[in-house]
């Protein structure tokens, strides 16, 4: 992709991005690269500079070297014009299904559970289990082989949405106050 982005022959280049430090050193070379080859020439180099961040002194010559390249703007510099945000938190329980998709999980992993985190070898699969368990509450469909194993590859699309909503609490509650919040006219916006 960069190597097509280079035939373009522009003469002024502008990249938008959000936290490219948060993604990977790699993906920030490749922007810096575009916008000013000559002075980002090696990804090996750059990596070798930045690649592992350990120190205050990478983070401050980093720094250095973006600061000619990076306009950051924040929410507080920016004035959008919204009104306020006004945040309501509505708890919901999970459907039965999520239940037993989630005791299958721990039953699944008893031994690990019961061992505990404090094994080395058990950290990144304990993480995983965790990670599997925060899944099936939200939706047991991000849990892989759920719908496999529900049958529901070959399901016809009306069979399909029924189950996904009624699948996860949080859809069901969906499925039942979006429709009103449509037909007041409210936006909304969802964080889960």
């Amino acid at each position: 992709a960069l190597g097509a982005l280079r035939t373009l022959g522009c003469p002024l280049k502008l990249a938008l991005t959000g936290t490219p430090l948060q993604n990977h050193v790699g993906e920030l070379w490749s922007i810096l690269n575009f916008l000013d080859s000559r002075a980002f020439p090696s990804l090996d180099a750059f990596m070798e500079a930045y690649g592992t961040m350990t120190s205050a002194e990478q983070v401050t010559a980093l720094n250095a070297q973006l600061r000619p390249y990076l306009l950051q703007r924040k929410k507080g510099h920016v004035d959008l014009g919204l009104t306020p945000m006004e945040e309501t938190l509505v708890y919901v329980e999970i459907t039965n299904f999520q239940k037993r998709c989630y005791r299958a999980l721990l039953e699944q992993n008893r031994e690990l559970l019961l061992r505990g985190a404090t094994d080395s070898i058990a950290g990144p699969s304990f993480n995983n289990v965790a990670m599997q368990l925060r899944h099936c509450c939200n939706h047991p469909f991000l849990i892989k082989g759920v719908v496999q194993a529900e049958r529901l590859e070959t399901a016809a699309d009306a069979v399909w949405l029924q189950r996904l909503i009624a699948s996860s609490g949080k859809l069901v509650l969906l499925d039942k106050l979006l429709p009103h919040l449509q037909e007041k006219g409210s936006r909304v916006l969802l964080f889960s």
